[in-house]
């Protein structure tokens, strides 16, 4: 992925980092932040939470189906 910020889902606007993350084609805003620390740490933190309910939406579903 070709990004300047050099983290997938973050970058600069004015004198903020913008933090969003896509699913399912749906954009959600993540937050300014004043430092790219921050924006990161954001980031990284919803990439951890929609894996995890991704995960467990999809284990609920193989076990309905069985």
């Amino acid at each position: 992925i070709n990004n300047t910020s050099g983290c997938t889902g973050v970058y600069k606007k004015r004198n903020r980092w913008i933090s969003y993350i896509t699913v399912a084609s749906k954009h959600y805003w993540l937050g300014s932040y004043e430092n790219y620390e921050d924006a990161v740490a954001a980031r990284k933190k919803a990439e951890t939470e929609w894996k995890k309910k991704l995960f467990s939406s999809n284990s609920n579903r193989s076990l309905v189906s069985r």
